[in-house]
């Protein structure tokens, strides 16, 4: 059985063009994004870190970003820190 730095070894994120594979139209957004949190973990940081990005800096950080709140989290893994912190920018 592999440890879980070694699984997330293994693991490869792709972001998926939705419109390419499936059609154009296939995803309608109905909502404005209230929360964009870019997630720069790191496997072997102990600390949970939060750093609150204006929109310039997210659009450095993430070109599609254009407007909306920006948080960058880095640090450590803290699953449960990341739903306390999207849950509190999502109740303001």
């Amino acid at each position: 059985m592999l440890s879980p730095e070694e699984l997330r070894l293994l693991e490869r994120k792709r972001d998926v063009d939705l419109d390419a594979i499936y059609g154009s139209g296939t995803v309608a957004l109905s909502r404005n994004m209230k929360c964009l949190v870019l997630l720069k973990w790191r496997l072997k940081e102990e600390a949970f870190v939060v750093r609150r990005l204006r929109p310039p800096e997210a659009l450095l950080e993430l070109p599609c970003t254009t407007s909306g709140r920006s948080t960058e989290v880095s640090g450590g893994v803290d699953f449960p820190s990341l739903v306390r912190l999207v849950g509190d920018v999502l109740a303001t």
